[in-house]
């Protein structure tokens, strides 16, 4: 069995940092992997005639002042790390971690990672919002990515959002769903892998489902460790 610690949506405060720090040191896994919106968002009205720069320069800062990635590194003890960008991350922070002398991968089309034979795999972006985060997207580039992705034969796919319609309801009675519709498509279809990790619907965050086979995953503010089965 490979022990995956997964978290996401975490938005760190220097609270969170304390807990993530010491679940990376002592928790029983053997990969962690993070789904996107790690770093903290500033504000201020005073960036938002330069939203996006104002949120690099920030997140950019707050990374060297706090070093979060030589301290993740550190507790990690050698373990891999899997960083999926959310759309409050403006910043790389697998990349970071990689410089930081981690086992580390920045998930996006095209990259798989193995780790005790299980294959990883998964992309970056939202469903278009307003404009004003990182890598919101249109479903032609959803389906670009998902084709991209699947044509690696993940047996885990890591991503921010969810399907459409697998624990992603939000709004007064969660019918309003802000999911993926291509991954949908090709649930449908007959999906390749076997877990999918996700976060970004924090109402629905901590909870699980089952769909086409797929246990679905939505670690939204949350941080658990998910055994998956190393033999297909």
């Amino acid at each position: 069995m490979l022990r995956i610690l997964h978290t996401s949506d975490l938005h760190l405060t220097r609270g969170g940092r304390r807990r993530l720090l010491e679940r990376l040191a002592h928790d029983d896994y053997d990969v962690w992997c993070d789904t996107g919106d790690l770093l903290p968002n500033v504000v201020s009205s005073a960036a938002i005639h330069d939203w996006h720069g104002g949120q690099r320069r920030h997140q950019a800062r707050w990374i060297q002042l706090s070093a979060l990635a030589r301290r993740v590194a550190e507790s990690l003890g050698g373990r891999p790390a899997l960083c999926v960008q959310g759309n409050h991350d403006f910043i790389d922070f697998g990349l970071r971690l990689r410089a930081a002398g981690a086992q580390a991968h920045s998930i996006a089309p095209g990259v798989v990672a193995e780790v005790q034979g299980v294959r990883f795999a998964g992309f970056s972006g939202v469903p278009y919002i307003d404009g004003r985060w990182w890598d919101e997207i249109d479903e032609v580039e959803f389906a670009r990515r998902v084709s991209v992705t699947l044509s690696l034969e993940p047996d885990v796919l890591l991503t921010h959002p969810p399907p459409r319609g697998v624990l992603d309801g939000v709004g007064l009675g969660g019918d309003v769903h802000i999911g993926v519709g291509a991954l949908a498509d090709q649930l449908e279809a007959g999906p390749p892998w076997r877990l999918h990790l996700f976060g970004h619907v924090h109402e629905t965050g901590g909870q699980r489902a089952t769909r086409a086979g797929v246990q679905h995953v939505n670690g939204a503010c949350h941080a658990a460790v998910i055994a998956i089965d190393t033999g297909r």
